[in-house]
């Protein structure tokens, strides 16, 4: 069979058409970038019927996500109230590059109001990082929250034609 026959359907939960060959929604979602050596996961929507015939998938991707904007609010929490002993930045490869030991008398509420980027290495900026990038996940989780939610409310259900 050849990629042009082969049937295709949208996903539940990203909404691309992919293919359907053995009746679900084929692995999608992952790359290979050439000489990088590494591969990302595939779509959550992989393994499921298409939307066109089902919405199954996406409450449990819902609840998954609100999950994930609680543990990141417990983060924050726990963040501000227990500063780590030391907090690490890491290159754009992925190494440790930085580890920036907690200040006596560390005020994490003034942290968060340093504007200084001059010193880029020390903790009170990197504490305050670590909190902006927790507030930027429960943002862009709650944006997937309501698209699956639209999505989740504009299924409708297969007609099926009765004979008689």
């Amino acid at each position: 069979m050849r990629n042009n026959d082969i049937p295709r359907g949208a996903c539940q939960i990203c909404g691309r058409s992919i293919g359907i060959k053995t009746g679900v929604i084929a692995h999608h979602g992952y790359t290979r970038p050439q000489h990088q050596g590494y591969q990302t996961s595939s779509c959550e929507g992989a393994k499921h019927l298409p939307y066109e015939l089902s919405c199954d998938a996406i409450e449990g991707a819902i609840q998954r996500r609100l999950n994930y904007t609680e543990q990141c609010r417990l983060d924050v929490v726990n963040l501000h109230a227990n500063p780590p002993a030391e907090l690490v930045r890491f290159d754009t490869y992925g190494r440790r590059s930085v580890t920036a030991a907690r200040p006596e008398g560390f005020d994490a509420q003034a942290a968060l109001r340093q504007t200084s980027y001059a010193m880029r290495d020390n903790y009170a900026l990197l504490f305050s990082n670590k909190i902006r990038q927790l507030h930027r996940q429960i943002e862009g989780t709650f944006k997937e929250v309501n698209y699956l939610r639209t999505r989740k409310d504009a299924w409708v259900a297969p007609s099926t034609l009765v004979e008689g």
